[in-house]
């Protein structure tokens, strides 16, 4: 039986649900703002639709003192808080956007 963790996303189709580019995508996970796996290679690098929620939940948070500067711990070291169905619904209309987009090339 698969589960929703069992999907992977790519960086490309993680970026657009999340509203950046790929390189910066690519970037905060080298700097470990950014919930992520890797599979041991190189450019092995996914994400699972929880990883994509809480992200998501993570960049609607509002920065505190102690995020802005200093000794802080990475973004991945948070607990998101609420409902994150809606943001769920809008990221996956997003992922749908980037499929057509990207099966018309």
């Amino acid at each position: 039986m698969t589960t929703t963790d069992d999907i992977r996303h790519t960086i490309a189709e993680a970026a657009a649900l999340l509203g950046k580019s790929r390189s910066t995508v690519r970037d905060m996970c080298t700097r470990h703002e950014l919930h992520h796996h890797r599979t041991g290679r190189v450019r092995g690098i996914y994400f699972t639709p929880s990883d994509i929620e809480l992200n998501l939940e993570l960049q609607r948070r509002p920065v505190g003192p102690r995020e802005r500067g200093g000794d802080r711990a990475p973004a991945c070291a948070a607990t998101p808080v609420g409902d994150t169905g809606a943001v769920t619904a809008s990221a996956r209309d997003r992922l749908v956007r980037l499929k057509v987009v990207g099966s018309r090339a």
